[in-house]
């Protein structure tokens, strides 16, 4: 039987920076418009983390492909929590681009109408850090969708094939459902090692957006 990865997201630390202490009025303002820009991404990507946190642990304990919670009722009621789930993921991947593009269109309005005496102070690291951990979420939300649409087809097959359970064990009536079972449930598992890689690349692109953050503020910029 598959095992569902239990995968958590682990989040951006990007923050708005500090105004300058000597800042001109230009440079200040610019830098609140930065702030401001800063915050609002950072609010949506943390509202986004924990309701994800939140539905991935709910997934998680339901174990829907588990044995023990394969019984007609358990089934019937893991359908409606997997259909859910993935009704979810596709709002957060659709919410995830809005996101994505807000914040594009604040930097771009930012950089037309920053005057020319004021430091882009490290506006490009900002922009370069949420891509890589964007693209990386994207991805990463895409594989999971994945795998539970292959958990999905499973209950599906399940509510229409009879079977019995021995020692957590699942026997079918004919051959041919146990060919098809096998065959469902191998695609869980190649898209479960999918879903690994996207998580370790998820991780990998916070790891390297935090460290441009760092770079950032080494180098002397607020």
């Amino acid at each position: 039987m598959p095992a569902i990865l239990t995968t958590l997201l682990f989040a951006t630390q990007l923050r708005a920076q500090t105004p300058t202490n000597n800042a001109g009025g230009a440079q200040l303002d610019f830098e609140k418009r930065l702030n401001g820009t800063i915050k609002s991404m950072t609010s949506g990507a943390d509202t986004e983390n924990a309701e994800f946190n939140l539905r991935i642990a709910a997934i998680n304990a339901s174990a829907p492909l588990d044995p023990r919670h394969l019984d007609s009722a358990d089934v019937a009621a893991n359908v409606a929590r997997v259909v859910d789930f993935t009704t979810y993921l596709k709002r957060a991947r659709h919410a995830s681009d809005s996101l994505a593009q807000s914040f594009d269109d604040s930097m771009y309005v930012l950089s037309e109408e920053r005057p020319a005496d004021v430091k882009v102070l490290g506006a490009a690291e900002i922009e370069e850090s949420f891509k890589l951990e964007r693209a990386a979420f994207n991805t990463f939300l895409d594989a999971m969708n994945k795998v539970y649409s292959d958990v999905l087809d499973v209950l599906l097959f399940l509510q229409h094939s009879p079977y019995t359970i021995v020692k957590e064990k699942l026997t079918f009536e004919t051959r041919t459902d146990m060919k098809e079972y096998q065959m469902l449930t191998k695609a869980v598992d190649k898209d479960s090692k999918a879903l690994s890689t996207a998580n370790q690349n998820l991780q990998k692109a916070n790891t390297n957006a935090n460290a441009l953050t760092r770079k950032r503020q080494s180098d002397g910029t607020p």
